[in-house]
């Protein structure tokens, strides 16, 4: 009986010793899996940062587009608008060069 007790103390305490190695192991998987984890967390911390900053460079990029093309349709207004004056005043002349024409055609030329 003695002899029972005994295998079964020991069986015990190498139940015990490996539960406590699987314990430390599983513990040392976990430190390392928390220093992976935050790692990568840090990692993906700087990428986000890096994607705001090139989507803040995008907006700005793009509100300075908007206001180029603003700008170059306002140019092109003022052109279209000069160009409408010119063709006013070259209708004018056209109208006034006509005008003496149809005069001298019609008093002759010795007038």
């Amino acid at each position: 009986m003695a002899m029972d007790i005994e295998k079964a103390i020991d069986f015990l305490l190498q139940q015990q010793a490996k539960f406590w190695a699987a314990l430390e192991a599983d513990r040392a998987d976990q430190i390392q899996f928390r220093q992976k984890t935050s790692e990568e967390f840090a990692e993906i911390r700087d990428i986000l940062r890096q994607v705001v900053t090139v989507q803040g460079t995008l907006v700005q990029t793009g509100l300075k587009h908007e206001e180029s093309l603003r700008r170059s349709d306002e140019r092109w207004d003022r052109l279209v608008d000069a160009q409408r004056r010119a063709d006013e005043r070259m209708d004018a002349l056209i109208a006034i060069v006509n005008g003496l024409v149809r005069r001298e055609q019609q008093q002759g030329p010795n007038g």
